[in-house]
């Protein structure tokens, strides 16, 4: 007699569970992401970007679902419950209720062009933008539910008070929140409103000076990102900032003009006993001086090229105690400097040069950590249009052998590791040949 029980369903439906999310890759509706570099790809990236990434995650599940009834039944519960609304109406997928997603993705329109306000007479370029984003905003919690993650483009927001549930605290679902404020309106005063109490990630660009100093207290926000790049470069937009405290924050990424140094130390200087993660994108030295206490929790600091790290090392080395001559190369006390992405352009004969006397010079080991794994990186290789770069960055990488790993923490000398460097060479052996 035949055995209807196939192998797959006397395995529990939570270990296929578990191996769908890891085929399928990070999750884009997981408001707790474990980096900066996690939440940038997989929650604030580009509207585009996110799509593309949600489109290709629904072909791997469907064709999950298409195998067998079980498989179906554990591809159904790790969907990632993300809404697209544009601004005609109509959103992707289509059909699916606004009311169940966890993650909702509200496309900016960028149709109209204006030229900027009376207090930029400076500026004559276009803008483009849509005027219909500043009065006609969107209203969370009434035309777009409260959502775990709410990602805006440059709308204007009204928020309304959430249901007041007796077991929660913090009022409101929302838990992420992207927001670039469309105009020099007061903004931070939205912030401080109690249905986004609940928010462990926040990411806001602002390229508008706001003088408020509206008092924001988030007791579980975890995750900033913060640019406050202004069109008037001459002015300080972070004003705002004397009054924000977040009692654990780990993972910031500021993006500031040199007229925002005071305010950005003063406000990392606030936080430096809970800071596990860091990047900064302006004028560091200042910066991190204003850091009296040091950075005793930092773990990883962000950056977007070697280069960068150069310029940062000195300013981080000033902070910590003097490098301990009896510590072995196995030891848990180095830093992570996280990679955004690949570099564009690379110095190779500088870095070369430069980089391994720096790392020696550092009071803590140092282990640069790719924005990616090995293999994700060789895939990429035929798309990449500047081969001469990417050998330069393998020449660079072999400099530094032994503090290099991928996003995973597989080391450069993996077979992964061996797979992507053949690949580049083979690229670029070719691009020559072709010249």
């Amino acid at each position: 007699m035949l055995d209807h029980n196939t192998a797959c369903s006397k395995i529990p439906v939570e270990i296929w569970i578990e191996v769908f999310q890891y085929h399928l890759g990070p999750s884009l509706s997981n408001p707790r992401c474990s980096s900066v570099l996690d939440y940038q790809r997989s929650l604030f990236d580009k509207s585009t970007k996110i799509l593309y990434r949600y489109r290709r995650k629904e072909q791997k599940r469907v064709i999950l679902q298409l195998v067998s009834r079980f498989w179906k039944l554990a591809a159904d519960q790790v969907g990632d419950r993300i809404v697209f609304v544009y601004p005609l109406g109509y959103q992707v997928p289509p059909n699916y209720p606004i009311s169940d997603a966890k993650h909702i993705h509200i496309y900016p329109d960028y149709s109209i062009d204006f030229r900027f306000p009376s207090d930029y007479p400076e500026q004559s370029r276009l803008w483009e933008y849509n005027v219909l984003h500043a009065n006609v905003p969107v209203k969370l919690g009434r035309d777009v539910p409260f959502a775990q993650i709410v990602h805006l483009g440059r709308y204007n927001i009204v928020l309304t008070d959430p249901a007041a549930k007796p077991d929660d605290p913090l009022p409101g679902a929302v838990r992420a929140l992207y927001w670039s404020p469309p105009s020099h309106r007061k903004w931070c005063d939205k912030l401080a409103h109690k249905s986004l109490r609940s928010l462990v990630a926040l990411h806001i660009e602002s390229m508008w000076s706001s003088m408020e100093v509206v008092p924001l207290h988030l007791p579980i926000l975890r995750y900033l990102y913060l640019r406050t790049r202004l069109f008037d470069g001459n002015k300080d937009g972070t004003t705002f900032l004397t009054r924000w405290n977040f009692p654990v924050l780990a993972q910031v990424y500021l993006v500031y003009g040199e007229f925002s140094t005071g305010n950005i130390g003063a406000f990392l200087h606030r936080h430096s006993m809970t800071i596990e993660e860091l990047g900064l994108h302006g004028k560091r030295e200042s910066v991190l001086a204003c850091c009296l206490k040091g950075l005793p929790r930092l773990k990883t600091y962000v950056v977007e090229g070697f280069d960068e790290f150069i310029a940062v090392s000195s300013p981080l080395n000033d902070m910590w105690c003097e490098r301990p001559t009896n510590r072995t190369p196995a030891s848990e006390d180095y830093l992570i400097v996280q990679l955004l992405r690949l570099p564009d352009r690379l110095n190779a004969e500088e870095l070369a040069e430069s980089l391994p006397w720096q790392i020696l010079q550092m009071k803590k080991q140092v282990r640069f950590q790719m924005h990616d794994s090995w293999t994700e990186m060789r895939e990429d290789v035929l798309d990449w249009v500047n081969p001469e770069g990417h050998y330069n960055l393998v020449e660079i990488i072999r400099t530094i052998s032994d503090h290099v790993f991928d996003g995973e923490g597989t080391s450069w000398y993996s077979a992964a590791a061996r797979v992507f460097e053949t690949a580049v060479l083979h690229q670029y052996y070719n691009y020559l040949s072709e010249r």
